[in-house]
């Protein structure tokens, strides 16, 4: 259902032709937030290395991924903090 309202989205779809930057951002940026919920299932090393390099590459792209470092370090204090209180 999300890929159908990317995909059908007229803005979206319109900026990718004059605005090279923006489809490809989107898609790390989309790409990054997975890896973060994964992270967030079961942190390993792996992930982690994974959700950095996919953070790395959104912020190659675009500056407006600086978002992704200070969500990734909200969701995990957050993740912290509901684990020490169900204990």
């Amino acid at each position: 259902m999300t890929v159908g309202m990317l995909v059908i989205s007229p803005r979206i779809f319109a900026h990718g032709f004059y605005n090279t930057r923006d489809i490809p951002e989107m898609t790390m940026f989309t790409l990054s937030m997975l890896t973060l919920v994964r992270v967030l299932e079961k942190p390993t090393w792996k992930r982690v290395t994974v959700h950095g390099i996919a953070t790395a590459s959104a912020l190659a792209i675009r500056m407006s991924a600086l978002f992704i470092p200070v969500v990734t370090v909200v969701m995990l204090c957050l993740a912290a903090i509901y684990k020490l209180h169900n204990k």
